[in-house]
């Protein structure tokens, strides 16, 4: 006889077929009663939804930079100039006559009106 006839009748030995169900089942019953998997789980172990949160994530970063661009200027003061800021109330102080540069707590509204102040008092 040759060495691959004697390899060729060893075979792994089988289970009883008793233990082979009981064991198949209980497999079974384990399975079914695995609790599902969150929503966050699903995402975190999931590659396509990984790389869709990223980019998601780099699109609104892009929106973010493209519109602070856009916006550069607006809303924020010019060098060398104070916002204009006149509110009703002002106007209706400058109207009856109580405001003034005398006055204490006088705001002023623009850099004009301080260069004006300036002036006045050298």
């Amino acid at each position: 006889m040759n060495e691959l006839g004697l390899l060729q009748d060893l075979k792994p030995p089988i289970a009883p077929e008793l233990l082979r169900q009981r064991v198949l089942t209980c497999a079974r019953d384990a399975i079914a009663s695995a609790p599902r998997p969150t929503v966050a789980d699903r995402v975190w172990f999931s590659r396509g939804w990984r790389i869709a949160y990223a980019g998601v994530l780099v699109l609104l970063v892009v929106i973010e930079l493209l519109a602070a661009q856009t916006q550069s200027g607006a809303g924020r003061p010019q060098p060398g100039r104070m916002p204009v800021a006149i509110t009703e109330a002002d106007t209706v102080a400058d109207a009856i006559g109580l405001r003034g540069p005398w006055l204490i707590g006088v705001r002023l509204t623009n850099a004009d009106q301080l260069l004006r102040l300036e002036e006045e008092l050298l």
